[in-house]
């Protein structure tokens, strides 16, 4: 029986092991690994019906996602980001349109919408969310960066919106410790596979 401790000590173990791994990247893996996980994503039927997804914008080695959303905007797909107001609140999603234009550096370093293009989004409306994570396992539990911002938000999240992670394959791990209140995704999207979570059916492209 895992103790609430005991769990964060495991995803403490987890976040140094792939931080690890993923500073070995060359800058070169890292692309193309990228643009692999791209074109699987766009491929996913869920990807192609979604009208309205909302994307992560990454740093430090996680898998690319600056170009899935230039190709989302081009598809005419209504793409949302994150903003964070407070450390205690659940992030924001808001519309952009012009993604060299309308976001700027938040309080992480993270690629957020400007105050003046703000345009929320319910969460309700939202169709499509691709997750960024330390690591995932196959039954969709992540590891996050240990904020909790996106378990917050995804906890407000209806049943009817989807959940894709994105990661390189070194990010999947045997297993990641699970609290009550974790939210798994549905799928997970490496340079090698797509992982149907919860099923032992894996298939690749």
């Amino acid at each position: 029986m895992h103790t609430e401790d005991s769990i964060a000590l495991r995803k403490a173990q987890i976040r140094r092991s792939i931080r690890d791994q993923r500073l070995t990247l060359s800058e070169n893996e890292w692309q193309v690994k990228s643009a692999l996980i791209h074109q699987r994503l766009f491929a996913q039927p869920e990807f192609s019906k979604a009208e309205i997804i909302a994307f992560y914008m990454a740093i430090d080695g996680e898998v690319r996602t600056q170009e899935m959303v230039r190709e989302a905007l081009g598809q005419g797909k209504k793409v949302l980001i994150p903003k964070l107001y407070r450390e205690a609140d659940p992030l924001l999603l808001s519309e952009i349109r012009d993604i060299d234009a309308e976001l700027k550096r938040g309080p992480w370093g993270i690629l957020e919408p400007r105050e003046q293009y703000l345009r929320p989004i319910p969460l309700a409306e939202v169709e499509l969310i691709i997750v960024p994570a330390v690591a995932f396992d196959v039954k969709g539990g992540r590891v996050g960066f240990g904020k909790g911002y996106y378990d917050r938000m995804l906890a407000r999240a209806g049943g009817s919106v989807r959940l894709i992670g994105l990661a390189f394959e070194f990010q999947v791990v045997p297993e990641v410790p699970q609290l009550a209140h974790d939210i798994s995704v549905h799928k997970i999207i490496t340079e090698e596979r797509v992982i149907w979570c919860g099923l032992t059916l894996e298939v690749s492209l």
